[in-house]
């Protein structure tokens, strides 16, 4: 929230960080400022190095062998600081801070907030709402993973010996689905380095489970519709 020369925000959401993203910010960050921002890097829970630019990060070998927690990205001049940072976290995944005259600190705010759009998730929705109120955010998950299992039993049932039952299939299918969704799209995802495989592994894995899902649902429509046919 911004309060005269100083911004300190959290952008909620769900997020796929690629180099070009991280270069993008390094660019205006660089040209708003007329300096350099250094690159912070913190791989594991004890490794941190900082480099002169996000290329330079890049080079780092250990980068393709451990799993980023965060880079940062700051900067400043004799009027304006900025440091915007990208964690592993479903509290805080990417937040910003900026301090300096005023005029200058809300546009830098703009342009960060309309380069963040590029790397933000079609899934956000259902994280960005509730911020920092983790609790409130599962339990939408959980309201909503409830929901697509009763749907799913309206949907799918299954015609036996003239009777409608629920196809506990679809409802496995779906369970498992949107659990899945959970763990391999956290809020936060860096396609960079080793995690790149991991973004790779995760489009997959829900690219199928989702097919599955579908086409399990539109089985069991056709198939309540057609066996009501058929008996009659």
């Amino acid at each position: 929230m911004a309060s005269g020369d100083r911004v300190d925000r959290v952008l909620p959401g769900a997020y796929v960080l690629k180099a070009d993203d991280l270069k993008s910010v390094e660019a205006l960050l660089n040209r708003e400022l007329g300096s350099e921002a250094k690159c912070i890097l913190t791989l594991g829970i004890d490794r941190r190095s900082e480099y002169e630019s996000v290329e330079a990060m890049l080079t780092d070998t250990f980068l393709y062998k451990e799993s980023i927690e965060s880079i940062s990205l700051e900067g400043s001049n004799g009027h304006l600081r900025a440091s915007v940072d990208f964690r592993r976290s479903f509290v805080r995944p990417i937040s910003m801070h900026l301090s300096g005259q005023r005029n200058e600190v809300l546009a830098l705010e703009k342009q960060i907030e309309n380069l963040i759009e590029g790397p933000r998730q079609w899934y956000s929705w259902v994280i960005a709402p509730f911020g920092q109120h983790i609790q409130a955010a599962v339990l939408v998950w959980l309201t909503a993973l409830a929901g697509l299992v009763l749907i799913s039993f309206a949907v799918g049932v299954e015609v036996s010996g003239g009777k409608a039952k629920p196809s506990v299939s679809t409802a496995a299918l779906v369970l498992l689905g949107v659990s899945l969704s959970w763990i391999v799209l956290p809020s936060m995802i860096f396609a960079i380095g080793k995690g790149q495989k991991r973004w790779e592994m995760a489009k997959a894995v829900l690219s199928v489970f989702f097919l599955s899902i579908a086409i399990a649902a539109f089985a069991n429509l056709v198939t309540a519709i057609w066996n009501p046919l058929q008996s009659s």
